[in-house]
């Protein structure tokens, strides 16, 4: 029997939550957004590549600057260090944020996204050029996960990989751990590259290829799924975990890091997340644990248990593989 040890989510619900941040919350959004498109139009974030005094910063007002920066510092845009800023997010990650937002014009207008990175073609065009943002994005949450992870054996495969986030942190832990990571054309050369500069190319084999056609020999004990589940549907979801029941070990685990469907996502913003990724992909959506819990006994898991993260929507989701 599998047990979810979590608040099973119900889905989104319609109309005004009571937690809501209502028109006051709105008017802060719009203040923030203002806040980091001003700093993106005067290269704000470009000239604290290094710690800088407000008075070094050229083309600003030192009033305006300080302003701005302590709101931009409240979300970990920018750190203050002895009444000197510096920059803690790339320029890059910031304006690829802001033109991320733009299609929703068009889909409140027509109700499709503009584009669906679930389309393996489209996925390799884009990817390539912010895994290593998005990479940067999860080291955080990776840090923190990594010490809850079940490691029943060596045989690690990270699905998805990117700029393999999790097998480059595994790897510097333990030196026992072998790694495979799979992912699309042109993404996978960024996997082997960031293995490689972290001296890690030697314990590690990397496939590029589609998730859903890849054929893969061997078993693991440890495979890791993260940032995919949310892009795809709910049928190549269940078919995807229906490769990974196949590709784990009797007795290993699948580890998926994603964004969770729950009441306390749905309290804290979700909505939002979901309008952002509709931006992006049809079918896809952040899952409830009921799904998983569907698509996991499915292909053979039990003991689902779910660790949450500082940041409310993502989670980590882990489960054994019965053994057979």
């Amino acid at each position: 029997m599998t047990s979810l040890i979590t608040q099973p989510g119900t889905g989104p619900s319609p109309g005004t939550d009571a937690n809501a941040p209502g028109l006051a919350g709105l008017g802060r959004v719009l203040t923030i957004v203002e806040a980091l498109r001003a700093a993106d139009d005067l290269d704000l974030l470009d000239q604290l590549r290094e710690p800088t005094d407000i008075d070094d910063l050229t083309g600003v007002d030192g009033r305006g600057a300080e302003l701005v920066l302590t709101v931009l510092g409240h979300y970990g845009v920018v750190r203050c260090v002895d009444h000197r800023w510096q920059r803690s997010i790339e320029p890059e990650l910031l304006r690829w944020w802001l033109k991320a937002q733009e299609p929703i014009h068009d889909l409140l207008r027509t109700g499709e996204p503009a584009g669906n990175v679930a389309d393996p073609a489209q996925a390799a065009s884009i990817y390539p050029d912010v895994v290593d943002l998005l990479g940067r994005m999860t080291e955080p949450h990776v840090a923190h996960l990594i010490t809850q992870l079940r490691i029943p054996g060596p045989a690690v495969l990270e699905l998805a990989s990117g700029s393999a986030p999790w097998s480059r942190a595994l790897g510097e832990r333990d030196p026992h751990l072998r790694f495979t990571l799979v992912d699309l054309p042109g993404v996978a050369e960024r996997s082997a590259a960031a293995m490689s500069a972290t001296g890690l190319d030697a314990r590690s084999t990397v496939v590029a290829d589609d998730l859903f056609t890849v054929e893969l020999e061997d078993r693991f004990d440890l495979v890791i799924v993260a940032g995919m589940c949310r892009l795809v549907g709910a049928e190549a979801n269940a078919r995807l975990f229906g490769r990974i029941g196949q590709w784990c070990r009797p007795g290993g685990t699948v580890a998926v890091f994603d964004a969770l469907d729950t009441r306390q996502a749905r309290e804290a913003g979700l909505a939002v997340y979901r309008l952002s990724l509709a931006t992006r992909t049809r079918d896809g959506r952040p899952w409830t644990p009921a799904h998983y819990a569907d698509w996991l006994a499915a292909s053979g898991f039990a003991d689902i248990s779910i660790t949450a993260t500082s940041q409310p929507d993502m989670s980590l989701l882990q489960a054994t593989r019965i053994k057979e």
